[in-house]
């Protein structure tokens, strides 16, 4: 799930792949945050009806840069074919940075199968072999974390959930 900040770097990169850049709903966005820093919005001098306005218009932005960001990282990830067993995991590094932080995800694949996933032994395993432990955050839905190490900046890795030991 992409960060609010993030939002304009993942679309650029998947614009790359074909994504069509939503740069007049951006220009919209803009538009609507920067209309709403005037004098009596900011310093709470103002009546209640523009304040509901307000929070109406900031609201919108914000989903819509939400859904945008997801329907980005969507884009990029059917980009990746995905192994026969487990389930792969594309974690995407919007800064200029490497970077490593905790990714979640659930584990389950279309149609809430886990391909034989036993939610209770899965690992995470990058790019290089490297196993790292799955920890279950809800047992019921699936979600999980596990530990996205060194992702490059503006790039990529795509991680195997399988089975096993870390």
């Amino acid at each position: 799930r992409p960060e609010s900040g993030a939002v304009s770097i993942v679309t650029a990169a998947a614009s790359m792949f074909g994504f069509q850049y939503p740069g007049q709903q951006f220009r919209r966005g803009w538009e609507d945050i920067a209309f709403n820093h005037h004098h009596d919005t900011l310093p709470g001098s103002g009546i209640h009806p523009p304040y509901a306005r307000t929070v109406a218009q900031l609201d919108r932005v914000v989903a819509e840069s939400r859904e945008t960001a997801m329907r980005a990282m969507e884009h990029l990830s059917v980009m990746v074919t995905p192994k026969p067993e487990g389930i792969s995991v594309l974690v995407f590094n919007p800064s200029g940075w490497t970077r490593s932080a905790w990714a979640d995800t659930y584990l389950v694949t279309s149609g809430w199968s886990g391909r034989g996933l036993d939610a209770s032994k899965a690992v995470a395993i990058d790019p290089a072999g490297k196993r790292l432990p799955v920890l279950v955050q809800d047992p019921v839905s699936r979600r999980a974390k596990f530990w996205a190490d060194s992702i490059p900046a503006f790039g990529y890795k795509v991680f195997q959930i399988v089975n096993g030991e870390p």
